[in-house]
Protein backbone atom coordinates (compact mmCIF):
# COMPACT_ATOMS: atom_id res chain seq x y z
CA UNK A 1 0.00 0.00 0.00
CA UNK A 2 1.28 3.44 -0.84
CA UNK A 3 -0.06 6.96 -0.96
CA UNK A 4 -1.13 9.13 -3.88
CA UNK A 5 0.24 12.66 -4.33
CA UNK A 6 -3.20 14.32 -4.34
CA UNK A 7 -4.23 12.45 -1.18
CA UNK A 8 -1.08 13.72 0.49
CA UNK A 9 -1.83 17.31 -0.52
CA UNK A 10 -5.39 17.05 0.86
CA UNK A 11 -4.13 15.87 4.26
CA UNK A 12 -2.79 19.27 5.31
CA UNK A 13 -3.49 19.72 8.98
CA UNK A 14 -4.92 16.23 9.25
CA UNK A 15 -3.78 13.46 11.57
CA UNK A 16 -0.79 11.24 10.94
CA UNK A 17 0.82 10.80 7.55
CA UNK A 18 1.32 7.05 7.08
CA UNK A 19 3.88 5.70 4.62
CA UNK A 20 3.70 1.96 4.07
CA UNK A 21 6.63 1.03 1.91
CA UNK A 22 6.20 -2.66 1.17
CA UNK A 23 6.75 -3.18 -2.54
CA UNK A 24 7.62 0.50 -2.97
CA UNK A 25 11.07 1.74 -4.04
CA UNK A 26 13.21 2.71 -1.07
CA UNK A 27 13.57 6.36 -0.03
CA UNK A 28 16.38 8.19 -1.80
CA UNK A 29 19.34 9.89 -0.16
CA UNK A 30 18.18 13.07 -1.93
CA UNK A 31 15.15 13.21 0.37
CA UNK A 32 12.47 11.63 -1.81
CA UNK A 33 9.84 9.00 -1.09
CA UNK A 34 7.78 7.21 -3.70
CA UNK A 35 4.03 7.70 -4.15
CA UNK A 36 1.52 6.71 -6.81
CA UNK A 37 0.64 9.00 -9.69
CA UNK A 38 -3.02 10.07 -10.07
CA UNK A 39 -3.89 6.96 -12.09
CA UNK A 40 -2.25 4.60 -9.57
CA UNK A 41 -0.21 3.12 -12.42
CA UNK A 42 3.34 4.05 -11.47
CA UNK A 43 5.42 5.41 -8.63
CA UNK A 44 6.74 8.96 -8.77
CA UNK A 45 9.21 10.65 -6.39
CA UNK A 46 7.90 13.09 -3.79
CA UNK A 47 10.34 15.41 -2.04
CA UNK A 48 10.20 15.42 1.75
CA UNK A 49 10.46 19.22 1.45
CA UNK A 50 7.17 19.26 -0.50
CA UNK A 51 5.62 16.86 1.98
CA UNK A 52 6.51 19.26 4.81
CA UNK A 53 4.91 22.10 2.87
CA UNK A 54 1.69 20.18 2.29
CA UNK A 55 1.35 18.73 5.78
CA UNK A 56 2.46 21.75 7.79
CA UNK A 57 3.30 21.68 11.46
CA UNK A 58 2.56 20.16 13.86
CA UNK A 59 2.04 16.79 12.19
CA UNK A 60 2.78 13.15 12.87
CA UNK A 61 4.66 11.08 10.29
CA UNK A 62 4.79 7.28 10.40
CA UNK A 63 7.38 5.66 8.12
CA UNK A 64 6.74 1.92 7.95
CA UNK A 65 9.26 1.10 5.25
CA UNK A 66 12.81 -0.15 4.80
CA UNK A 67 15.52 2.48 5.24
CA UNK A 68 13.04 4.75 7.09
CA UNK A 69 15.94 6.49 8.83
CA UNK A 70 16.82 8.13 5.50
CA UNK A 71 13.46 9.90 5.58
CA UNK A 72 14.03 11.10 9.16
CA UNK A 73 17.46 12.46 8.25
CA UNK A 74 16.08 14.23 5.16
CA UNK A 75 13.16 15.62 7.16
CA UNK A 76 15.52 17.16 9.72
CA UNK A 77 17.75 18.56 6.97
CA UNK A 78 14.81 20.20 5.19
CA UNK A 79 13.42 21.53 8.51
CA UNK A 80 16.74 23.29 9.15
CA UNK A 81 16.73 24.58 5.56
CA UNK A 82 13.22 26.02 6.08
CA UNK A 83 14.27 27.78 9.26
CA UNK A 84 17.32 29.25 7.53
CA UNK A 85 15.12 30.47 4.66
CA UNK A 86 12.75 32.06 7.16
CA UNK A 87 15.66 33.80 8.89
CA UNK A 88 16.92 35.05 5.52
CA UNK A 89 13.50 36.42 4.54
CA UNK A 90 12.46 37.90 7.87
CA UNK A 91 15.81 38.83 9.32
CA UNK A 92 14.95 37.11 12.61
CA UNK A 93 15.37 33.56 13.83
CA UNK A 94 12.38 31.25 13.45
CA UNK A 95 10.43 30.74 16.68
CA UNK A 96 10.52 27.37 18.41
CA UNK A 97 6.72 27.30 18.72
CA UNK A 98 3.78 29.24 17.30
CA UNK A 99 0.04 29.02 17.32
CA UNK A 100 -2.14 27.46 14.63
CA UNK A 101 -4.44 30.43 14.04
CA UNK A 102 -5.84 31.24 10.58
CA UNK A 103 -3.18 33.95 10.31
CA UNK A 104 -0.46 31.37 10.90
CA UNK A 105 -2.00 29.09 8.29
CA UNK A 106 -2.04 31.96 5.77
CA UNK A 107 1.60 32.72 6.53
CA UNK A 108 2.46 29.01 6.12
CA UNK A 109 0.83 29.05 2.70
CA UNK A 110 2.82 32.12 1.65
CA UNK A 111 6.11 30.78 2.99
CA UNK A 112 5.45 27.35 1.50
CA UNK A 113 5.23 28.98 -1.91
CA UNK A 114 8.37 30.97 -1.20
CA UNK A 115 10.27 27.79 -0.38
CA UNK A 116 9.34 26.10 -3.65
CA UNK A 117 9.57 29.08 -5.99
CA UNK A 118 12.70 31.24 -5.69
CA UNK A 119 11.08 34.01 -7.78
CA UNK A 120 8.26 34.30 -5.22
CA UNK A 121 10.53 35.49 -2.41
CA UNK A 122 8.96 38.37 -0.55
CA UNK A 123 10.89 41.03 1.36
CA UNK A 124 8.88 40.64 4.59
CA UNK A 125 10.97 42.92 6.79
CA UNK A 126 10.82 45.91 4.40
CA UNK A 127 7.03 45.48 4.12
CA UNK A 128 6.71 45.72 7.91
CA UNK A 129 9.05 48.73 8.01
CA UNK A 130 7.17 50.58 5.27
CA UNK A 131 3.61 49.69 6.29
CA UNK A 132 3.13 48.02 9.70
CA UNK A 133 -0.59 47.51 8.97
CA UNK A 134 0.11 45.49 5.80
CA UNK A 135 -1.25 41.90 6.09
CA UNK A 136 2.21 40.38 5.58
CA UNK A 137 3.64 42.51 8.38
CA UNK A 138 0.94 41.33 10.80
CA UNK A 139 1.13 37.63 10.06
CA UNK A 140 2.75 35.55 12.82
CA UNK A 141 5.69 33.35 11.97
CA UNK A 142 4.90 29.77 10.94
CA UNK A 143 5.40 26.98 13.45
CA UNK A 144 8.71 25.20 13.30
CA UNK A 145 8.90 21.80 11.61
CA UNK A 146 10.60 20.76 14.84
CA UNK A 147 7.05 20.49 16.23
CA UNK A 148 6.47 17.40 14.08
CA UNK A 149 6.65 13.86 15.44
CA UNK A 150 8.38 11.24 13.31
CA UNK A 151 8.04 7.52 13.93
CA UNK A 152 10.32 5.32 11.83
CA UNK A 153 10.27 1.53 11.65
CA UNK A 154 14.03 1.19 11.21
CA UNK A 155 17.37 2.94 10.75
CA UNK A 156 18.67 4.32 7.46
CA UNK A 157 20.65 1.15 6.71
CA UNK A 158 18.07 -1.41 7.86
CA UNK A 159 15.51 -3.46 5.97
CA UNK A 160 12.12 -4.49 7.34
CA UNK A 161 11.69 -8.16 8.17
CA UNK A 162 9.82 -10.23 5.61
CA UNK A 163 8.01 -12.95 7.53
CA UNK A 164 4.70 -14.39 6.27
CA UNK A 165 3.65 -15.00 9.89
CA UNK A 166 3.77 -11.27 10.66
CA UNK A 167 1.68 -8.42 9.22
CA UNK A 168 3.45 -6.58 6.39
CA UNK A 169 2.95 -3.33 8.28
CA UNK A 170 4.14 -4.64 11.65
CA UNK A 171 5.36 -1.25 12.92
CA UNK A 172 2.06 0.46 12.12
CA UNK A 173 0.16 -2.47 13.63
CA UNK A 174 2.15 -2.09 16.85
CA UNK A 175 1.17 1.59 16.97
CA UNK A 176 -2.50 1.18 16.09
CA UNK A 177 -3.38 -2.17 17.70
CA UNK A 178 -0.64 -2.88 20.26
CA UNK A 179 -2.61 -5.30 22.42
CA UNK A 180 -3.72 -7.38 19.45
CA UNK A 181 -0.16 -7.58 18.12
CA UNK A 182 1.28 -8.40 21.55
CA UNK A 183 -1.21 -11.21 22.10
CA UNK A 184 -1.05 -12.60 18.58
CA UNK A 185 2.72 -12.60 18.01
Amino acid sequence: MSVHVAETQRQRGAGPFPLHGHGVPRPTVNGEIWVFNKNYTQYIPLSIYDLQTWMGSPSIFVYDCSNAGIIVKSFKQFALQREQELEDYCGTPAPPDSDSSPQTQKRNDVLGKIGTDPSARLPLTPVAAINPSHPLAQMPLPPSMKNCIQLAACEASELLPMNPDLPADLFTSCLTTPIKIALRW
